[in-house]
């Protein structure tokens, strides 16, 4: 009877939105936390810290996730018109090779060599990390510095210097130089990438290895990377991961998966770098989308809502006095 009367004098404490799943579920800041519920004749408030949803006619109703999308975009419903799509669990998605162009009508190629055609500078970046698409282009080619020898994009050395033989780099730039006498070029030896003002031959550096300008981190690190105080690191919205490359571990910078980024999978939308629990996105509709339970802050990031944050305060809460109260039981 003790017991019971406790667990009554904690329900009556609990405030009512904790308890409900309704609104925890339906939880909101402002109007744009509950634009997941717009579709057509409906239209959703954050009113009093949830969603509520109305008609066209002012009749309210129970707020639903939009239940499909427009069948020309991937991630729309089957059948799927775009070349290199395939249905996948009655959705659109790009095949295995393949991801969306910008605006979602397409299916790109992943991985894209020096001269094949692109939209994205990832493209080309899978195959070369000092390759680029230029919009006005619209093909993979070497960006400034450097230059296209079979398939590879070589560090450039003194853009208006020409050279006949490697003597003439080394005695205009340095030991780490050598003439390419096929362009008549001098280029970086392997191992080095040119300086900013071009005179020069730096060492790549490696993660957390010392570096003096950010190129020598990207040639061995990608474009995430970046020289911060004398040390390679990864920038911004990346994180380093190991990877295997040519049977040798190397470290890389991986950007980190954004809040409304392509995904196929649940754990296409995963960071690596979080464990299960911390993850705070699912793949909906071929998007990454806020796990239940979370909302998005100006549609950057997934923030656990106040509601079940609450919730999962007062669980924890109850379980203690559960294990208080049995254990006294058992003295």
């Amino acid at each position: 009877m003790e017991f019971w009367n406790l667990f009554i004098v904690l329900l009556a404490i609990v405030p009512n939105k904790v308890l409900s799943n309704e609104l925890l579920e339906l939880s909101c800041k402002d109007d744009m936390e509950c634009k997941q519920f717009q579709h057509d004749g409906v239209q959703p408030k954050c009113i009093e810290g949830h969603c509520q949803c109305t008609t066209n006619a002012a009749e309210h109703i129970k707020c639903k996730p939009m239940k499909s999308k427009l069948s020309n975009i991937i991630g729309g419903n089957c059948p799927c018109t775009q070349l290199n799509a395939e249905c996948y669990e009655d959705r659109c998605y790009c095949a295995i090779d393949f991801t969306p162009s910008t605006d979602k009508r397409r299916c790109l190629k992943k991985t894209a060599f020096l001269g094949d055609s692109c939209e994205l500078d990832l493209q080309c970046q899978k195959t070369d990390y000092n390759a680029i698409c230029p919009p006005d282009m619209k093909h993979c080619v070497c960006m400034e510095q450097f230059v296209n020898d079979n398939k590879q994009c070589l560090s450039t050395i003194g853009s208006k210097f020409k050279c006949k033989t490697t003597v003439e780099c080394i005695k205009q730039f340095g030991n780490n130089s050598q003439c390419h006498t096929i362009l008549q070029k001098c280029i970086c030896s392997e191992g080095f990438v040119t300086a900013i003002n071009n005179s020069v031959c730096l060492s790549a550096s490696t993660y957390l290895k010392n570096c003096e300008e950010n190129s020598q981190c990207i040639v061995t690190m990608g474009p995430g990377s970046k020289c911060i105080d004398g040390v390679c690191e990864c920038d911004g919205k990346y994180y380093p991961e190991e990877i295997n490359k040519n049977d040798t571990l190397q470290t890389v910078c991986t950007g980190e998966v954004e809040l409304g980024q392509y995904c196929r999978l649940e754990q296409d939308c995963y960071n690596r770098y979080l464990n299960g629990s911390e993850q705070t996105m699912d793949c909906v509709y071929g998007e990454c989308s806020c796990k239940f339970g979370f909302y998005s802050i100006n549609n950057g990031i997934c923030m656990r809502s106040s509601s079940a944050s609450e919730l999962s305060k007062l669980s924890i809460f109850l379980c203690f006095v559960f294990f208080i109260y049995f254990s006294n039981l058992s003295q």
